[in-house]
């Protein structure tokens, strides 16, 4: 959930729950739930409540979708959902698909070891790789930081700038790139957030990767509890964080290198996404000898998205 101007809207939907299933898209707004309207102000906490229920039970949403007329009413069945981090598969001999839903602990595991299941069978040889942030809305600090290393050799991933000296930290990438410099096209669309844009900023700035897709959402602040009394507590904005090209993500998002509307990781199979196809028509130009193939694989250095 996100708000906007004082509405509640969705910031991402989880990869094959009763959301995705329904179309919902980041960047809708909530009008009602089962009909009963969501007025301007209500607390995020209040919506989540009305819309969590009995496995099994339905639930009405009404929503606002910009560039539609009109409102859009779905039906959810309520379920559990069992959140998945990361799925691969195959596109075509030479290019691997790799989907990453969210980050939490074992997601740069769960990456490493899909990446070595391939780069083991048959002994053939990756020519690509299609990372999918969509509707990624981040997760932890720490594991952005260690899937961001699993793709560079050295370098800063992302700093932290806070009000004081003390509150500031820079976090860096250690010897050795797993796929030592296979071309990477990263994914990203306006539910990409957080822990998904830091991971995306650092490979595009360390030119280890383009990105593809639409803007991202522009979440990169970190946020501290001081409690005031025992019933009472202030939520502080204590700083903020910079992709290596110095870009602040919060409130300005990722530009793509390459625009492309798409529905998002749920909508199609991989192969029939046009995200997808136009990434793999991107890593497919890579041919060894031309101008593009020598660009990618020197890398660009560090460089500044959207607000740089």
């Amino acid at each position: 959930m996100r708000r906007e101007d004082g509405r509640v809207g969705v910031l991402a939907t989880i990869d094959g729950g009763p959301a995705s299933r329904a179309d919902v898209r980041a960047g809708d707004l909530i009008a009602a739930i089962d009909g009963e309207a969501i007025a301007a102000g209500t607390a995020i906490g209040e919506v989540i409540a009305r819309l969590r229920g009995p496995p099994g039970s339905e639930v009405g949403l009404t929503l606002e979708r910009e560039g539609r007329d009109g409102l859009l009413m779905v039906r959810l069945k309520r379920e559990r959902i069992r959140v998945g981090s990361v799925r691969a598969e195959p596109l075509g001999e030479d290019v691997l698909y790799l989907r990453v839903a969210q980050f939490h602990e074992g997601t740069a595991g769960e990456i490493r070891r899909a990446l070595e299941r391939r780069l083991g069978s048959g002994g053939r040889s990756l020519a690509g790789l299609v990372l999918d942030l969509r509707q990624n809305p981040g997760g932890l600090l720490h594991v952005a930081v260690e899937v961001a290393d699993l793709f560079l050799e050295a370098g800063v991933v992302v700093r932290l700038v806070g009000r004081h000296a003390g509150q500031s930290a820079e976090f860096s990438a250690g010897p050795g790139d797993l796929l030592a410099g296979v071309p990477i096209a990263v994914l990203i669309d306006g539910g990409t957030a957080s822990a998904a844009e830091i991971v995306a900023a650092a490979l595009r700035d360390r030119g280890r990767a383009r990105l593809i897709g639409e803007p991202s959402f522009g979440k990169g602040s970190v946020q501290t509890i001081v409690p005031l009394s025992e019933r009472e507590a202030i939520k502080l904005t204590t700083a903020r964080l910079h992709a290596p090209g110095g870009q602040v993500l919060d409130g300005s998002g990722l530009e793509p290198d390459l625009r492309v509307a798409g529905g998002g990781p749920a909508a199609t199979e991989p192969s029939r996404d046009a995200v997808v196809r136009a990434a793999l028509a991107w890593l497919r130009g890579l041919r060894p000898g031309t101008g593009a193939a020598a660009a990618a694989s020197r890398g660009s250095g560090p460089r500044a998205g959207r607000g740089g």
